[in-house]
C-alpha cells in the first residue's frame, strides 16, 4: 500500500509541473526512487563531488533499484516482529519519513525538470546544438558549491539520455573540479548570437534551487566574462522569487 501511495504521489507531483514522465524510458522513475531511498547515493569516503553518483544513476536498472527498496522494506518487517507492541509506532513514523523523503526529492526534481523544460522551449537553438557543453557548464553550477543534490543528480541523467553513447562518455569524463577549460571551449565554440541563452540556461540552474552562493556566482560572473556578456545577479535574483512563489518562471507558460 505504501508503495501505491508513493507513485501516486510522483505521479501527482508531476502533473502539478506538468512534466511528463517518458513511457519510453523507465529510468526516469527508477532514478528518482533510487535517489531518494538512498539505494544510490555519494560514497562518502570519496572525494568526488558528483561524477561517479551520476555515471551510476544515468545506468541504473530498475530491477536493481526494486530489489534494494524490497530489501529495506524486508528489514523494517523483521524489526518490527523482533521487537512486540513497538512495530505499530514504527511502523507509521518509517512510513511517514520516507514518504515525506520521497515527496520532496520529488517536488525538487520536477521543479527542475520544469525549469530546463521551459529553457529548452524558449532557447531550443542554442541549448541543442551546443547540449554537451551546457551540460558540462550545469554540472560546474550544480557542483560549485559542494556535492549534487538527488534533484540535480536525475537531471543531469536526464539530459545525458540525449546525448549519443560517445558523447555522453566524452561529457562525463569532463565533469572535473575545475572549469579552466570549460571556459576556454565555451569562448571558441559558442556563436556570438547564441551566448545570450547559453548564459541564461546556466542562471537558471543556479536559481532553481533557490539559493544562489557566492561560489556560483563567480563561476556565472567567469562565463559571462569569457562570453563577453554581463552578468545580471538581480535578474537570477527575479527567477528564485518566482521559483519560490509559484515554482515555475514567471515567462513559463502557467500551470
Amino acid at each position: 500500500y505504501r508503495s501505491f501511495v508513493h507513485v501516486d504521489l510522483t505521479c501527482d507531483l508531476a502533473e502539478i509541473f506538468d512534466v511528463q514522465f517518458d513511457a519510453e524510458n523507465e529510468g526516469d522513475l527508477w532514478r528518482l526512487y533510487a535517489l531518494a531511498f538512498g539505494t544510490h547515493g555519494h560514497d562518502e569516503a570519496s572525494s568526488d563531488p558528483g561524477r561517479e553518483l551520476v555515471h551510476s544513476v544515468a545506468h541504473v536498472e530498475g530491477e536493481q533499484v526494486g530489489e534494494k527498496i524490497g530489501h529495506q522494506v524486508l528489514g523494517e518487517s523483521v524489526m518490527r516482529n523482533i521487537i512486540p507492541f513497538f512495530g505499530i509506532f514504527s511502523s507509521a513514523v518509517t512510513n511517514y519519513i520516507l514518504t515525506k523523503r520521497l515527496g520532496d526529492t520529488v517536488r525538487r526534481a520536477m521543479r527542475y525538470q520544469r525549469a530546463m523544460d521551459d529553457t529548452f522551449d524558449r532557447w531550443s537553438g542554442a541549448c541543442a546544438a551546443h547540449l554537451d557543453l551546457l551540460i558540462e557548464g550545469m554540472w560546474f553550477v550544480f557542483t560549485a558549491d559542494g556535492r549534487l543534490a538527488p534533484e540535480e543528480t536525475t537531471c543531469l541523467a536526464k539530459l545525458l539520455d540525449k546525448l549519443d553513447p560517445v558523447r555522453r562518455h566524452a561529457v562525463m569524463a569532463r565533469f572535473t573540479e575545475d572549469e579552466i577549460d570549460f571556459l576556454e571551449r565555451i569562448t571558441a565554440e559558442i556563436p556570438v548570437e547564441m551566448r545570450e541563452a547559453f548564459l541564461h540556461a546556466l542562471e537558471v540552474a543556479a536559481a532553481v534551487d533557490k539559493i544562489v552562493g557566492l561560489p556560483e556566482k563567480k563561476l556565472l560572473r567567469r562565463v559571462a566574462h569569457h562570453l563577453g556578456l554581463e552578468f545580471d545577479m538581480a535578474s537570477v535574483q527575479k527567477m528564485i522569487e518566482d521559483f519560490e512563489a509559484v515554482g515555475v518562471l514567471a515567462d513559463a507558460p502557467s500551470l
